[in-house]
């Protein structure tokens, strides 16, 4: 294994110096995103990676559902960095997240171009955490959930996340299952 490599959950080696759409799973991205606490883990529950991007492919027009459910995936790899840390590190960080959006772009035949199309629904997803998450409106998210957006139960612990994040995945990829 080289100096820059890791193993992934499904056993995979993962170059950080050079990524592969080879070396990407989706079995990685459900089972990394579903242990991943949004916000650095700074909320008032467990709020996964998982769940924040199952809720997103929820809410964007349907052309935007894969682009949304995989918005994140990187993090699957590379961890939930904060605004504030990624600001700080700047490119040194930004340049590896880009090639494994890359890389996972490329893996599952989507349009990388479509990212940026998410960011306002992204914002609005954001908003709606931080009234809950921040704030504590534990009803608001419940009424929410089961009104608007559909989801049942309302927040999932980590084994839900990674189960419902790669039922959504077969659900949008009409279950063209890429391990």
């Amino acid at each position: 294994m080289g100096e820059y490599s890791f193993i992934t959950f499904s056993g995979r080696e993962v170059n950080l110096a050079e990524i592969k759409p080879e070396e990407i799973s989706i079995n990685d991205i459900s089972a990394g995103l579903s242990k991943i606490c949004r916000f650095s883990g700074q909320i008032n529950r467990f709020y996964s990676v998982a769940q924040h991007s199952v809720i997103l492919s929820k809410i964007v027009p349907e052309r935007l559902k894969k682009v949304a459910l995989l918005h994140d995936a990187s993090e699957a790899y590379i961890q939930d960095i904060i605004k504030p840390l990624k600001n700080l590190l700047g490119e040194s960080y930004t340049s590896i997240e880009r090639k494994f959006e890359e890389a996972i772009f490329e893996r599952f035949a989507i349009d990388i171009a479509l990212l940026p199309e998410i960011k306002p629904f992204e914002r609005f997803l954001y908003e709606q955490e931080c009234k809950c998450f921040r704030q504590g409106n534990d009803t608001d998210w419940h009424t929410w959930m089961k009104s608007d957006v559909k989801i049942y139960p309302s927040f999932w612990d980590w084994r839900q996340g990674e189960a419902l994040f790669f039922a959504r995945y077969v659900q949008l990829f009409d279950k063209e299952v890429i391990i």
